[in-house]
């Protein structure tokens, strides 16, 4: 999802909310923005990040989807990774499927159930290789959020200083600095870039522990991952299927 939004987290209203289908690839359901070629999978930049058209997530038939048992009022694990850093921050919130089913699926609906994160605590993780894991403080807010009082965690990766965060370095090191300190010694850069160089990837899983509401009824949810960019006017979302059980 390819949009203009302003510093407020959360004050941009997305569709869809659950991303779409990249194997299109696609990720822009209107088109390229004006003045780039508007036929479906066309890659849209430099009038803008990802692709034309495709079908929204939710209308989408996966295949052996997995579904996350969580239980109300438990203390639940989740994490993200990214290609390219884009900077800003993000947040998690849930919707109950519709009786409809997914495709009845809205950013309203997210927007009225933001989950609160467990502790001050993040850490980076290589899989499932917990010895990998290297723990710092998070830094949160609920200040300024839409929906008021939500709790969004800025992205702590660092990306390079200069011309397009590092997108043109000739190495992964950061030559120029970084824009703001890391968190933790190694943690910072763009990831991919112009080069495509392997050595440019991360490898890690951003982690984070969530608060499951006590007063949730069973069933079947959506949990959707929201992150809003600053340093490209972005915002990238996707979902994954939760079941909450007593």
């Amino acid at each position: 999802m390819n949009l203009m939004l302003k510093i407020t987290p959360g004050w941009l209203l997305v569709v869809p909310s659950c991303s779409l289908v990249v194997e299109l690839p696609a990720e822009n359901p209107v088109g390229c923005p004006e003045g780039s070629p508007s036929r479906p999978g066309q890659d849209c930049s430099p009038y803008g990040g990802g692709y034309s058209y495709g079908p929204r997530a939710e209308d989408f038939e996966f295949r052996d989807v997995v579904t996350t048992k969580w239980k109300k009022g438990e203390v639940v694990k989740a994490g993200w990774g990214m290609v390219a850093n884009h900077g800003g921050g993000y947040s998690y919130r849930l919707c109950k499927v519709p009786e409809g089913g997914v495709q009845g699926l809205t950013e309203e609906c997210f927007q009225q159930m933001p989950l609160k994160f467990a502790s001050d605590k993040q850490w980076i993780q290589v899989g499932d290789d917990e010895t990998t894991k290297r723990e710092f403080i998070a830094n949160r807010t609920t200040v300024g959020t839409i929906p008021s009082g939500s709790e969004w965690t800025k992205n702590p990766v660092p990306n390079c200083s200069g011309m397009r965060g590092g997108f043109f370095d000739d190495g992964p090191t950061c030559p120029a600095g970084y824009q703001f300190p890391p968190p933790i010694e190694g943690l910072f850069g763009q990831g991919a870039n112009i080069h495509y160089d392997p050595k440019f990837t991360f490898q890690w899983t951003l982690m984070d522990e969530l608060q499951v509401p006590e007063n949730l009824e069973t069933g079947d949810y959506v949990l959707s991952f929201r992150w809003d960019c600053e340093q490209t006017p972005q915002v990238w979302n996707t979902c994954s299927s939760i079941k909450i059980v007593e």
